[in-house]
């Protein structure tokens, strides 16, 4: 007599003592298993799976890291923001990573006399909710180009009660 739970799914044959009949040097007379596993074993394998399914998880979690720092993430993030809350309407624009000089600016967006250029600023903007949210903030400024003097003035305020219809602006 070993243990109460024998490896195999199919249900036990039990003993008089209601317990799995195995030996160590064989099959297990109850269930036909190799043997049956102890107590401390079947924590060993918890344990061991415990591990397996988190290291598994991290590794999901830092290669979703790694493919968010492309400029590619972040410009799939413009792209839904547009279809989103401007029906697609908004000119294509280029993004990128910038580390920027402004203490209070998350993300910048430039017209370069062709076109924008959307730069977010990587520490401002650690996750992909964090760049959604500065994305929004920049859409409106392509959205509003050109509306105002002033770049948060009346026309991009208009635009960012809009977009915050969908979620948080920053």
């Amino acid at each position: 007599m070993i243990d109460d739970v024998c490896r195999s799914s199919r249900p036990r044959k039990r003993t008089a003592a209601n317990r799995c009949d195995g030996n160590f040097s064989g099959q297990c007379m109850a269930c036909n298993a190799e043997r049956c596993m102890t107590s401390l074993e079947k924590l060993v394998s918890l344990v061991a799976l415990g591990v397996v399914g988190f290291g598994a998880f991290r590794i999901r979690a830092v290669l979703a890291d790694e493919e968010f720092r492309h400029p590619e993430a972040i410009h799939r993030i413009y792209a839904d923001v547009n279809r989103q809350a401007f029906a697609g309407a908004l000119p294509d624009v280029r993004t990128d990573w910038a580390v920027l000089k402004s203490p209070e600016a998350s993300g910048i967006t430039l017209f370069d006399g062709e076109g924008f250029i959307i730069l977010l600023d990587p520490n401002d903007n650690p996750t992909r909710e964090d760049a959604l949210i500065t994305m929004r903030h920049e859409a409106c400024h392509v959205a509003t180009h050109g509306k105002d003097s002033d770049p948060h003035g009346p026309a991009f305020q208009a635009c960012k009660a809009l977009v915050q219809k969908f979620g948080e602006v920053r």
